[in-house]
């Protein structure tokens, strides 16, 4: 387990993925915990982007355990 934040920062893998024309979307992954690793989205808006970013980093379908979704915040767009 990770006892500090060095040993949090290496155990975690921030995939940060550019979204629409002006935002990203952030997926957290914890790649200590056993397959499926589960990771969290932040600020999901576009599917198509973050499946591809997945599949970029060898998380395809089986390889992740989806645990949270959070938005931080909204546009008259998309949430």
């Amino acid at each position: 387990a990770a006892s500090g934040p060095a040993e949090a920062a290496e155990a975690a893998e921030v995939l940060i993925v550019p979204t629409l024309d002006d935002n990203y979307c952030y997926i957290l992954v914890d790649r200590t915990a056993p397959p499926p690793f589960p990771l969290a989205f932040v600020d999901p808006s576009d599917p198509e982007a973050v499946f591809a970013a997945l599949e970029s980093a060898a998380l395809g379908p089986g390889a992740v355990k989806p645990v949270a979704i959070f938005t931080t915040h909204h546009h008259w767009d998309h949430a």
